[in-house]
């Protein structure tokens, strides 16, 4: 009896949910987000997006805040006050590309090869990333919880909006943006990881500073392509930095890189 109970309380809220989810829909009848709301909200996902909820990380989800090709971000809001859901899709069209930054990762060695399990991992792989670059003084989304294919962060941004990415910002001085960046990636570097994926792209600036984001395929030291990644997110650094006008040497970066990595 009490599980029947609790199963018509569990419908309810679900159906609460997909009602919410439908007036985000009335609000926005692009195409993108009726793309958005098939492949992404499932019934698997409403399971586990009510467990979170059951569990107090949010009260309600307000709007997608950017889509991409392994998963989405949605504002939501509760006790944490405005926080950032990402959320995989299980069916991925990258599951080959992000799982050789899984399978090179001796964190993740026995993740399997099923690909609902791939997925789940590269959620457990983003939150534990997030968690020690944050750790670390590393200026990234607050990581609070992950679940299945859900990783709940702190949102970046203000009164309701998000930060923008650095590449559609004016920087009015970039040499002290690039600054920053080199910081933060340093921080990154005595943490025992490369972030793997570093560009314009997963950069947002807020209050003037950077926040660093995406940092689902970072790897740790010990992975077969650390270096390579390295060399690979300098060169993005000194290519995006070149265009707003800063004198930058990706050589001597690179150096200043692995200069870190001998401390």
């Amino acid at each position: 009896m009490v599980y029947v109970q609790t199963m018509d309380r569990i419908e309810k809220k679900l159906k609460h949910m997909e009602y919410e989810i439908a007036k985000l829909n009335l609000r926005d009848k692009t195409q993108e987000w009726s793309k958005i709301e098939n492949e992404v909200f499932t019934r698997d996902l409403m399971l586990t997006l009510y467990q979170l909820m059951s569990d107090g990380y949010f009260d309600m989800v307000d709007y997608p805040v950017s889509t991409g090709k392994e998963g989405n971000v949605f504002r939501a809001h509760g006790k944490y006050g405005d926080v950032a859901l990402k959320i995989y899709r299980v069916g991925n069209a990258t599951f080959n590309r992000i799982s050789e930054y899984i399978r090179g990762d001796d964190r993740f060695k026995y993740a399997g090869k099923d690909r609902k399990k791939m997925i789940y991992t590269w959620a457990q792989k983003e939150f534990r990333n997030l968690k020690i670059m944050y750790d670390a003084g590393v200026r990234v989304p607050e990581p609070i919880v992950f679940l299945k294919n859900v990783v709940v962060m702190k949102f970046i941004g203000s009164d309701g909006l998000p930060a923008p990415m650095v590449k559609d910002v004016e920087l009015t001085n970039p040499e002290k943006v690039l600054k920053d960046v080199i910081k933060m990636y340093k921080l990154i570097l005595k943490a025992g990881l490369v972030h793997g994926d570093m560009s314009e792209f997963n950069m947002l600036y807020f209050k003037n500073k950077v926040y660093i984001i995406d940092v689902g395929q970072a790897v740790t030291e010990t992975h077969p392509r650390f270096i390579e990644l390295l060399h690979r997110d300098v060169a993005n650094i000194c290519r995006f930095f070149k265009k707003c006008g800063v004198d930058v040497n990706e050589s001597e970066l690179m150096q200043e890189m692995m200069e870190v990595l001998k401390e």
